[in-house]
């Protein structure tokens, strides 16, 4: 049996990308990659914005 991956576009939001019936979602990062430059001084773009 195949697995049917969904791939995103990391420039949109991940939720309209989803099947329906999808309320949330989220991305989780393998513990060893490593993130940007700067990324600790990022801004949210919404107070529900975790970084």
């Amino acid at each position: 049996m195949l697995l049917d991956y969904i791939r995103l576009d990391w420039d949109l939001p991940i939720l309209p990308q989803l099947p329906n019936g999808f309320k949330s979602a989220a991305i989780l990062f393998h513990p060893f990659i490593q993130m940007p430059n700067g990324w600790e001084k990022s801004k949210r773009e919404n107070p529900y914005q975790n970084i």
